[in-house]
């Protein structure tokens, strides 16, 4: 299947926030780089669930079924965390969904 970037771009809820580009692993292989201005303080992620949720992922595409997080649960708890940050930086305000 032919990597549509622009569609991915139009989807992107934080484009001020995260960019993506199109790229080439090795000599054929096609991806998309995302690039986040907001990183997390330590790239140390040995204690996080990711490897879990990554292994889940490839066996989902590999199995053809839904992962147990899909990209709508991702989207809605990436949201959740942005809007924590923003209310942090505005003295605990509450801020709606």
């Amino acid at each position: 299947e032919v990597l549509n970037l622009e569609e991915l771009q139009a989807a992107n809820p934080w484009p001020d926030l995260i960019s993506l580009e199109k790229t080439t692993y090795g000599t054929a292989f096609e991806g998309v780089r995302i690039n986040a201005k907001v990183m997390p303080d330590s790239v140390d992620v040995a204690h996080h669930p990711f490897q879990a949720e990554i292994d889940d992922l490839v066996d989902g595409i590999l199995n053809d079924r839904q992962p147990e997080l899909n990209v709508f649960d991702a989207e809605k708890t990436m949201r959740i965390c942005m809007l924590a940050d923003q209310s942090a930086e505005q003295g605990g305000a509450v801020i709606r969904l």
